[in-house]
């Protein structure tokens, strides 16, 4: 077909108002998600894309995509969108998020407790959890045009399973449950290949973490670019191996490789091979990134158009987020969630005019936003060690905030008040009774529960002294080196607080080391994120598995399998209070054993079977009782949740679980396929502004010519 002095072997989709699938309409939740209405019969590529053919840079479409079976189908609120532009972020750091790393699966955007197929063509799991089976896309292609089929996964379950190769041993959301052993790989046919594990495992899938464009050693990879061979020494050779590592100066094989899975691209103007995403990047530097549409990849909307309808996206990378505020407000964002910064909210409002954007509001969905860690293995000193292990103490300092006040000075009102529990239609809720429970501000009690644990001394100053009098309690709340001012805000509340019950409390602008218990408390940032559904991530806050921020040495023993931190060795008396015997020093009554128990458990038992969703429960319930994190609010979007976006960049939807700029970024568009980017001036003509606070829908605000 001839478009222009175009030439193609696939027609050009003729230029057409959008057409969507399904409008959104005010009220109503859409968002991405598997499509299924009809298949398109025919496919389409962008007039850039076809200039590429033109020119012998890239084959022709149909040689480009999967087989038409295995093309993968995904449609916009807005339907049908049009070609060109360069998508345009400002970041305060080099970024990817999830709608760029292509893992095998991608989950819904409204918490996760739904996933579809991404790189992968499918996945099943026999009825007794032992036996996972994997379909991969039939003619799928890397970023390079090298095929993405079997020897990819090959490569890939090699490193995974060989613990020199991977960094260590495979992780447990990977791991059987009960032996701990890795599943065994087996290759069926030529797309279709297994993992066998000894006992029952149903949660591979639901877990976040498995990349296949953005993979380094450590990292569970489910398809691998066989050119990387070349990096590891049973494919290369150990002397090839040695010769490179003395050459870069690096002291083992993790190291080595880690500097050459490097995601950005090395060197310039070539994209890492082991790129399968919508767009991958071609030129990086301290102060911009430049990634180009990956030209093999295997979306398409409902007519048959070949998506990203983007050219290419543009990260600029600045420091100051004064800057990155003003050059938002001035429409030199197109998309992109940000950190809710107290008070700015109105001038975001006030500007959105002027700028061309709109504020959409996209919340964490796990129940618990401006978390304060209680850091449960931190004994560097044994008296404040004792007090944050003790349940009523913790509970007593929750009772001395007002969270409706927390809430509306440095939430602007937009979180809701509760303990840490997900939203009620969450399978795993666990009942009214926890939403509020140990969350009232009473003074009266707090100073009663401090009391009756023998703190009623107290010195000069009126801060209450340790039980055996041998000096003033002090408690110390870290904010890290550049905090978010809703961390800072909600510290010096929290300090108040403290101190009119008489802790005695300071607060460390320093770096964050609760991953190490260091620190006795800080304000947490992600006891909200990933935690809609507790198995989603292994590093969940719900129970100590990792390096994390609940009990970082009991975490470290169950991801070291035992090699590291604190073993379950019974009663230490330098840990109080005194544990049992077979309990963790620093666990006094086994409940952080019992989370992480039940966490390793339940990945042995189907996503909502009823002894999961019991399982669920009890984790929630029990963080909610014990507060190991005193909580605050939730649903207010505090970290990353307010997505500021241009009006005339289209398919974004209004609810979506908290991201940088969404799961499927990669199918939005430009109207009339002209970018902000290279268009500096350039308005919507069809929709004005609007802010999630003013009720109603960005709908509203669009005329009826938008369709």
């Amino acid at each position: 077909m001839i478009f222009g002095d175009v030439v193609t072997d696939c027609p050009l989709r003729s230029p057409h108002q959008w057409k969507p699938v399904k409008q959104q309409v005010p009220g109503e939740v859409w968002v991405f998600q598997d499509y299924d209405g009809p298949r398109p019969t025919q496919f389409f590529e962008s007039p850039h894309s076809a200039q590429l053919v033109k020119a012998g840079e890239i084959p022709p479409l149909m040689e480009r995509l999967p087989v038409p079976e295995d093309v993968a189908v995904i449609a916009g609120p807005d339907g049908i969108g049009e070609y060109g532009g360069f998508y345009r972020q400002i970041q305060p750091h080099h970024y990817v998020g999830e709608w760029i790393l292509a893992s095998w699966n991608r989950r819904d955007s409204l918490g996760g407790l739904k996933w579809f197929p991404w790189i992968g063509k499918g996945w099943e799991v026999s009825d007794d959890g032992t036996v996972w089976t994997f379909t991969n896309r039939r003619g799928l292609k890397w970023f390079d045009g090298h095929p993405l089929d079997m020897e990819s996964v090959e490569f890939a379950w090699e490193v995974n399973l060989t613990p020199a190769l991977f960094g260590g041993p495979l992780p447990l959301e990977y791991s059987d449950p009960v032996t701990q052993n890795p599943p065994k790989f087996n290759v069926v046919d030529d797309v279709t290949w297994t993992l066998t594990y000894d006992t029952p495992i149903f949660t591979i899938m639901e877990a976040r973490s498995t990349p296949s464009n953005y993979c380094t050693p450590g990292s569970v990879c489910i398809v691998w670019h066989p050119a990387l061979k070349e990096f590891y020494p049973q494919y290369a050779g150990q002397a090839a191996i040695d010769k490179l590592m003395a050459e870069g100066g690096h002291p083992d094989l993790k190291t080595f490789l880690k500097s050459k899975f490097d995601f950005w691209p090395n060197p310039p103007g070539l994209a890492h091979p082991g790129c399968a995403a919508p767009y991958c990047t071609v030129a990086h530097s301290d102060s911009q990134t430049s990634f180009l549409k990956n030209q093999f990849h295997w979306f398409v909307d409902p007519e048959g158009n070949q998506i990203p309808y983007n050219d290419g996206a543009i990260m600029d990378k600045l420091e100051s987020q004064d800057v990155i505020k003003f050059r938002a407000m001035s429409g030199e964002e197109d998309g992109r969630t940000s950190s809710f910064i107290p008070g700015e909210l109105p001038l975001y409002i006030e500007n959105m005019e002027r700028g061309d954007f709109s504020i959409y509001h996209w919340p964490s969905s796990g129940g618990a936003d401006l978390t304060t860690t209680m850091q449960q293995t931190y004994n560097d000193d044994p008296r404040i060690g004792e007090l944050i292990r003790t349940q009523d103490y913790r509970i007593a300092l929750s009772h001395t905030v007002d969270k409706e006040v927390l809430n509306d000075l440095v939430l602007s009102g937009v979180g809701v008040v509760q303990n840490r529990v997900p939203r009620p239609n969450n399978p795993y809720y666990p009942g009214d009774e926890f939403r509020m429970l140990h969350m009232e501000k009473d003074i009266n009690k707090a100073n009663q529960m401090l009391d009756g644990l023998g703190l009623n001394a107290k010195d000069a100053d009126g801060f209450r002294l340790h039980k055996d009098g041998s000096g003033t309690i002090e408690m110390q709340i870290t904010v890290g080196t550049n905090p978010n001012p809703a961390v800072s805000q909600a510290a010096e509340i929290l300090k108040a607080a403290w101190e009119g019950v008489g802790i005695k409390t300071n607060i460390a602008s320093v770096k964050q080391e609760t991953r190490d218990s260091i620190h006795t408390t800080g304000i947490a940032r992600d006891y909200s994120a990933y935690q809609y559904n507790p198995w989603t991530v292994q590093w969940t806050s719900l129970a100590p598995l990792t390096r994390g921020d609940l009990a970082g040495e009991i975490g470290k023993w169950y991801a070291s399998r035992g090699e590291e931190g604190m073993a379950p060795s019974g009663g230490d008396p330098d840990w109080l209070p005194l544990a049992g015997a077979g309990e963790f020093p620093a666990d006094a009554g086994g409940l952080l054993m019992r989370q992480s128990q039940m966490w390793i458990e339940g990945l042995g038992v189907s996503n909502l079977d009823p002894r999961r969703i019991e399982m669920g429960k009890e984790m929630f319930s029990t963080n909610a009782d014990q507060l190991w994190g005193l909580n605050c609010c939730a649903y207010s979007g505090v970290f990353r949740g307010v997505y500021i976006t241009r009006n005339n960049f289209r398919n974004k939807p209004i609810t979506h679980e908290r991201d940088h700029n969404g799961f499927t970024a990669w199918a939005r568009f430009f109207e009339d396929g002209l970018d902000n980017f290279h268009h500096p001036g350039n308005r919507s003509k069809y929709c004005g502004s609007w802010a999630f606070v003013q009720g109603g829908s960005p709908y509203d605000k669009c005329t009826k010519t938008l369709w």
